[in-house]
C-alpha cells in the first residue's frame, strides 16, 4: 500500500504542476503541452507497476522524463529501476531526483528519498576508472566508458566487475576487479607496447617441465600470454631439443 500511495502522490503532484510558478529550476523551459505528454506516460507507468510489470513501467518512466525533467518522475523512476535489481541505475537516478532537495517533492516523497539514498550507499559500490594514453578505449563490463585521457565515476553493484583497455598497436589490457557495496576503488589503466610482450626462450637439454619454467620468464606479458607460450615451449621441445638454439618473438 506504501507504494501505491507514492505512486498517486508523485501523479498528483505533477497535475498540480501548471500552478506552480514557472520559474522553478526543473519547469524553465517546458510547454503545458510537455507537462501534459509526461503526466500521460507517468500515469501509464504507475499503472504498469500496479501490475508488478516493472519493465514496461521503466519504459513509461523513461518516456515522461524525455517530456520533462521533474524529480517526481525520477523518483517513481528509481523505485522502478530497485524492483528491477538495477541499484546502479537506480542510484544514479535518486541523485537526479534529489537535485533541486525537498522543494519539488511532497515531504513524505522526500522522506522517502533519503532513506533509499542511504540504503543504497551501501548497497552500491564506486569505481574511479583512469586513463592518461590518448586513443585508448575503455570498457567497463563490456560498455564503452570513454576515449583516453580521461577520469570517470561509475555505481556498481558489489561483486566482479572488469575493465578492459584497447588500442591497436599496444597489448589489450583486461583488469578484474571485485567491488564491495559502500567501497570505493581506483583503476588506473595503462597499455604497454607490443614489444614488452617479447620472451626469451632458451633452448637446452632441459626436459618438458624445464622447458615450461624456462618459457615461463615473459617480460611485461600477461599471465594467459605466459601459459601459452610455456606450452608452446613444451611442445616444440618434445619435437627436437637443439642446445645451441636461441628464438625472440613478440606476443600479439
Amino acid at each position: 500500500m506504501k507504494g501505491v500511495v507514492c505512486l498517486v502522490a508523485c501523479a498528483s503532484l505533477l497535475a498540480a504542476a501548471p500552478a506552480r510558478a514557472d520559474t522553478a529550476p526543473w519547469a524553465v523551459g517546458v510547454s503545458d503541452a510537455r507537462k501534459a505528454k509526461a503526466k500521460q506516460f507517468l500515469d501509464a507507468g504507475n499503472a504498469r507497476m500496479l501490475e508488478k510489470n516493472y519493465t514496461l513501467a521503466l519504459d513509461n518512466y523513461n518516456a515522461a522524463v524525455a517530456q520533462w525533467e521533474h524529480p517526481a518522475i525520477r523518483f517513481n523512476l528509481v523505485r522502478c529501476l530497485i524492483q528491477l535489481d538495477k541499484l546502479a541505475e537506480a542510484s544514479e537516478n535518486l541523485k537526479l531526483a534529489l537535485k533541486y532537495g525537498a522543494a519539488p517533492l511532497e515531504d513524505q516523497i522526500y522522506n522517502e528519498a533519503l532513506a533509499y539514498e542511504k540504503l543504497l550507499a551501501k548497497q552500491i559500490a564506486e569505481l574511479t576508472v583512469s586513463c592518461t594514453q590518448p586513443g585508448v578505449t575503455v570498457t567497463l563490463d563490456g560498455q564503452p566508458i570513454a576515449s583516453c585521457p580521461f577520469v570517470e565515476k561509475r555505481r556498481v553493484k558489489p561483486g566482479p566487475h572488469q575493465v578492459v583497455g584497447t588500442k591497436s598497436g599496444l597489448l589489450t589490457r583486461t583488469i578484474e576487479v571485485f567491488s564491495v557495496g559502500g567501497a570505493t576503488q581506483d583503476v588506473a589503466v595503462r597499455l604497454d607496447p607490443l614489444a614488452s610482450a617479447a620472451t626469451i626462450e632458451q633452448w637446452s637439454d632441459l626436459d618438458p617441465a624445464g622447458a615450461r619454467d624456462v618459457a615461463s620468464e615473459t617480460v611485461g606479458g600477461e599471465h594467459g600470454l605466459r601459459r601459452q607460450r610455456a606450452d608452446r615451449a613444451v611442445r616444440r621441445s618434445q619435437r627436437r631439443r637443439d642446445p645451441c638454439r636461441s628464438e625472440r618473438h613478440l606476443g600479439v
